[in-house]
């Protein structure tokens, strides 16, 4: 049976180009808006649609500046967590630490009360998992008497707040970029669709001349991103920022091999849940791929093959991530 492949002009390529790229579609709009206002000088008809969009064009382009500009934001306090947990274990935890060993000898019932799972919590895992951490060793010091651990434990108060602190105005500045993303995207689909409605416009007035049809409409662009809109692939690509994990989106079954590539600079961990719970501890069975490595593994190779979840883990605290899964069977 022949595949069935639609007419290539029965879909939109204006809006198919432009999903998930408002960089892109802000450069379509602003070329095509330019171009409709040129066009109207040389052609009376052309005004009403000119005007018609601009108004459309004007509205998804302010909007557009406020995103780019939370994206600045974002990107900012990012940077300042990760930076203030990639300087813990050296600026905070060693002093800490020698704080306790001169009051609880390594090893002893009360350095393990604080240090129930030595210090690997408070640098290894996700940044909430570290989070966790701090606020359980604070827990423990409030039954200390020694006038050096409650001295310690102001240190410790003063620092999870300031770290806390930053990490809120990270979530702030995401929950405000996320709303501007939730209303720029109908911004975007409303000139993508007056911009497909122009170009019938301009295909009637010019039916033998498409040059003059080209000249209101940035196809260089489109014709670059049109294949790569249009692939379609069985590989999945997961961005892990700095310190967390991502789930990675695939419908596992016990006997599937894949092909795994870690194109970084780091370290990567991949393990295998019964849940999709965020911020999970990495169990014992888990896969450490090697930097700028890639590897053909089964499902039983990460972790117990009933398990239907498959996490990708960047402990990083200052670089962010990104692994690509192919299905090969």
């Amino acid at each position: 049976m022949p595949e069935h492949k639609p007419w290539q002009q029965s879909h939109n390529t204006f809006d198919t180009v432009t999903r998930g790229n408002f960089t892109l579609a802000n450069k379509l709009s602003s070329n095509h808006n330019a171009g409709l206002h040129a066009e109207a000088v040389i052609d009376p008809d052309v005004a009403p649609r000119a005007v018609a969009y601009e108004v459309l064009h004007n509205s998804f382009h302010l909007e557009f500046a406020t995103h780019t500009q939370l994206q600045g934001e974002v990107k900012s306090t990012t940077q300042t967590v990760n930076e203030m947990f990639a300087a813990f274990p050296k600026d905070y935890l060693r002093s800490w630490h020698r704080i306790i060993t001169g009051v609880y000898d390594e090893g002893s019932d009360g350095y393990v009360r604080l240090f129930p799972k030595a210090r690997k919590p408070f640098y290894k895992g996700t940044f909430v998992n570290r989070v966790v951490a701090f606020d359980a060793f604070d827990l423990a010091l409030t039954s200390e008497t020694n006038l050096e651990l409650i001295d310690l434990r102001a240190l410790v108060i003063e620092y999870i707040a300031d770290l806390k602190a930053i990490i809120q105005k990270q979530k702030d500045a995401q929950e405000k970029l996320k709303a501007s993303s939730a209303r720029l995207e109908p911004k975007r689909v409303a000139c993508m669709k007056l911009m497909f409605s122009n170009l019938g416009f301009f295909i009637e007035k010019y039916p033998d001349s498409p040059k003059d049809i080209e000249r209101t409409f940035d196809l260089t662009s489109i014709r670059r991103y049109a294949l790569a809109a249009e692939v379609v692939s069985n590989e999945v690509v997961v961005s892990i920022a700095a310190g967390h994990q991502k789930e990675a989106g695939i419908s596992l079954t016990p006997t599937m091999k894949l092909l795994v590539k870690n194109p970084t600079d780091l370290p990567i961990i991949i393990f295998l849940s019964g849940s999709n719970v965020e911020n999970q501890e990495v169990p014992d069975t888990h896969y450490e791929l090697a930097p700028h490595s890639e590897e053909e593994l089964f499902v039983a190779q990460i972790g117990n093959p009933q398990y239907r979840y498959m996490y990708i883990l960047n402990e990083n605290s200052t670089v962010d991530a990104q692994v690509s899964i192919m299905i090969l069977n």
